[in-house]
């Protein structure tokens, strides 16, 4: 079943108009889109069941998921690979918002991009599942390994 926005972010079959809801679009980034509807988070999230509905683009669906974990409030999130689809700019903005608003809860992002290093505390660099270093991005970048071979590949995508 397709949902509305507002379903989507609540993950919950009935929603009624509620203010952590908008907060949460919010702080994902997606708060605007939201208004820029003409049934605002009441909008559908699929044209093939819904005729009004739409088709979110790939970082307005990564902001759907963000909003969705800003709205639920765990101690902990987890993102795997949230930005790998995403062009280097909305990729930046992702992650800002996610450092931005995730005030002292753990957070543990999985990816191969290397810019969400740089809004992270501690890095574990893993290779064939095991530990291969351990540290900041600024410990690590100067050890000159794997890290830093990564990073550098990527850097030229950074702002």
């Amino acid at each position: 079943m397709a949902s509305t926005i507002y379903e989507n972010i609540k993950f919950d079959t009935v929603v009624e108009q509620d203010d952590d809801l908008d907060e949460a679009a919010g702080m994902a980034g997606l708060y605007e889109k939201i208004c820029s509807l003409e049934k605002g988070g009441s909008t559908h999230i699929s044209k093939q069941f819904y005729a009004d509905g739409i088709e979110l683009s790939g970082g307005d669906a990564q902001k759907l998921a963000i909003a969705r974990a800003f709205y639920k409030n765990a101690p902990i999130f987890i993102l795997d690979e949230p930005t790998a689809a995403l062009d280097a700019k909305t990729e930046s903005e992702i992650f800002k918002r996610v450092h931005d608003n995730i005030y002292e809860k753990t957070t543990i992002y999985v990816s191969h991009r290397m810019a969400s290093c740089l809004f992270s505390d501690r890095i574990a660099v893993m290779d064939r599942g095991e530990l291969i270093e351990l540290g900041t991005h600024e410990e690590l970048y100067a050890c000159n390994g794997k890290y830093a071979e990564m990073f550098r590949a990527q850097a030229q995508y950074y702002e």
